[in-house]
């Protein structure tokens, strides 16, 4: 990937959150600017990233420390089990298995789905 000299102003409080996260990461400012806004916006400029309330991100935080998990890693075990709670394809007694038997569950009935759907 190219690169091309481009002067950003940035407001004291934004330069020092910048700072942290490059240091953070073991990147340099460059690199830190790079990263987030590659990750934040496609490549039409739209918004890749979710904005949540305070009170979520608050929530969000406690379900992770009740976890013993990253907020990441809790945002995608409560994505995860959503989509097993509402899946189609599962009864309640299935849903309130385990998380791995019910990845076998679900894969084994959209086999079963994709077989009916051939014939």
């Amino acid at each position: 990937m190219s690169s091309e000299l481009a002067r950003i102003y940035l407001s004291n409080e934004s330069k020092k959150r910048l700072k942290n996260y490059a240091i953070l990461n073991n990147l340099t400012m460059k690199e830190a600017i790079d990263s987030l806004i590659m990750s934040c916006i496609d490549e039409d400029g739209r918004p890749r990233s979710i904005v949540i309330s305070e009170e979520d991100v608050e929530d969000l935080e406690e379900i992770a420390r009740m976890l013993g998990v990253s907020v990441n890693e809790a945002v995608s075990l409560i994505i995860k089990t959503v989509k097993v709670l509402y899946n189609p394809f599962l009864t309640l007694a299935e849903a309130l298995k385990p998380i791995p038997e019910l990845e076998k569950i679900i894969h084994s009935k959209e086999d079963l789905l994709k077989k009916k759907i051939k014939s």
